[in-house]
């Protein structure tokens, strides 16, 4: 084949960067691609003749060796993914240029974030302080935050009586005005945001009680 046609060839394909990842859709543990050449650029639409794309993506700033998966065409899905979680991604074109042998180049490193969904439960729930008529319950965060937490809500109320709910952006709340040497039930649970500003409600924490003490 002719040398000097080549070599123009891949320059031109290097340095337009035929490929240009663009994410299309996500979701917390997904997210969708597509790969196209630069919108207007017809002197090099000519190169972008794409046999298969090469992608390698791992977690924002980590220090793990990138996950490789091959694909056939644009567009493509990555799964699996964790939610909530900056990812980066390098795309890789196997080209067929005009009298030339199969070439690779790169593209710009992507950077994209899952979306947040609903927490797992909060842990290590507890009464701290019990009186006649006040208690105060704290937890631990999520196990699995998913998103930033917006606030808790915690649900209470006498054994088989309708329960009341409050709220808390910490992870500790004051129950006040209660009956004497009266048992409550309790659970929490944590609410986190998403993108639409949705309230997305977590896991309950398991149901315990507590018995208020005698006046």
């Amino acid at each position: 084949y002719n040398n000097s046609v080549c070599v123009i060839a891949l320059a031109e394909a290097v340095s337009g960067s035929c490929i240009t990842p663009t994410v299309t859709k996500k979701s917390p543990s997904s997210v969708s691609l597509s790969f196209s050449c630069p919108s207007g650029d017809t002197s090099r639409q000519v190169h972008c003749r794409i046999k298969q794309y090469s992608i390698k993506y791992r977690r924002y700033n980590s220090s793990n060796r990138f996950i490789e998966k091959r694909l056939p065409s644009s567009p493509s899905q990555l799964e699996n993914l964790i939610p909530f979680t900056s990812y980066e991604i390098l795309l890789t074109a196997v080209y067929d240029l005009p009298q030339c042998d199969i070439i690779f180049a790169p593209s710009p490193l992507l950077i994209f974030k899952t979306d947040p969904t609903a927490p797992t439960a909060p842990r290590n729930v507890r009464v701290t302080t019990r009186s006649a008529k006040d208690v105060e319950i704290e937890w631990d965060v999520p196990e699995y935050v998913n998103g930033t937490v917006n606030r808790y809500s915690v649900s209470y109320g006498k054994i088989n009586r309708k329960h009341k709910y409050v709220s808390s952006t910490s992870t500790s709340i004051h129950l006040f005005y209660l009956k004497p040497y009266t048992t409550y039930t309790y659970t929490v649970q944590a609410l986190v945001r998403n993108r639409l500003e949705e309230q997305l409600r977590g896991e309950n924490s398991s149901i315990q009680s507590f018995t208020t003490r005698q006046a």
